[in-house]
């Protein structure tokens, strides 16, 4: 029966006695939006696509609708509605795919005139990005199919925390030595391997193996470095030993060149002859006894 004239107080449009049976309610981003069907858009796996529907309040009392979603992976954000008279309100609903295979599932409108079932269909994207890789989760090697530049076998960009190639690990480790680059970690080099807090430090090759972050060429640390010409000025003559270098004084007749000046530690006078057949080694003009 089709009522010409008049409501009875509270009508939803879904159930209205004058609509056609495939009377169009919903609105949004629904491929289809007759039939009491929602066909959302296909995403994937790791995406989310959403749709609306709105309902309407053609009674003159208000009306409550229970909202219930059946099925994995749909949902909607409200479970009920209250419909004023004459009114509308929208009813959002998303899917969230979790497989290869479509999904399927049911959203149940109920309210004192009745439940009406609207059927859900969701599905998958394997390759959501396009980039030729498909979802790891899905038998892919692709680790973020929202990124087309994201895949196994992608060129890797360090440090900027993303996992470009999909082989894990630390983005701030690109030497792999296991510790990250500065400013994220401690690792002085991170080109080399061999160059992290703790290394095994390899002397004067000018590669700061251990990041203690002092001179390679300072081994004793006592300040002075060894040069290749052993002839500059602060060369320092043994780099074992850090009270000898060129700024400390001499201390004669110890076997030792403390001050890196060269020539006899015997001979204090410099006059050629050396102690003890020297008598006195602090006068130059005297020599042997």
């Amino acid at each position: 029966m089709c009522l010409a004239r008049g409501y009875p107080p509270a009508v939803l449009l879904f159930v209205l006695s004058c609509a056609p049976a495939d009377q169009a309610y919903f609105v949004g981003a629904a491929e289809v939006i007759t039939d009491d069907a929602v066909v959302f858009a296909a995403t994937g796996l790791d995406g989310l696509t959403t749709s609306s529907i709105t309902l309407t309040n053609t009674g003159h009392t208000a009306v409550t609708v229970d909202v219930e979603v059946k099925g994995r992976g749909f949902a909607a954000d409200v479970p009920e509605l209250l419909l004023d008279p004459d009114g509308a309100a929208d009813l959002a609903l998303w899917f969230t795919p979790y497989g290869r295979e479509d999904a399927a599932g049911e959203l149940l409108l109920t309210s004192d005139v009745g439940t009406r079932v609207v059927t859900l269909t969701g599905s998958t994207l394997a390759d959501a990005d396009e980039d030729g890789h498909e979802h790891l989760d899905l038998g892919g090697d692709d680790c973020d199919d929202t990124d087309a530049t994201i895949y196994t076998g992608a060129d890797e960009v360090w440090y900027d925390d993303i996992d470009q190639d999909c082989l894990g690990g630390d983005d701030w480790d690109a030497d792999l030595d296991g510790f990250a680059a500065e400013p994220e970690g401690l690792d002085c080099d991170d080109t080399r391997a061999d160059a992290h807090p703790g290394g095994t430090e390899v002397w004067y090759d000018g590669v700061d193996q251990d990041c203690e972050g002092d001179s390679d060429f300072d081994q004793d640390h006592d300040g002075y470095e060894v040069f290749e010409d052993t002839s500059y000025p602060d060369h320092d003559c043994d780099d074992l030993a850090e009270n000898v270098n060129p700024g400390v004084p001499e201390l004669w007749y110890n076997g030792t060149d403390d001050d890196c000046s060269g020539g006899s530690d015997y001979d204090q006078d410099g006059d050629g002859v050396e102690w003890p057949d020297d008598c006195n080694d602090t006068d130059p003009s005297v020599g042997t006894c």
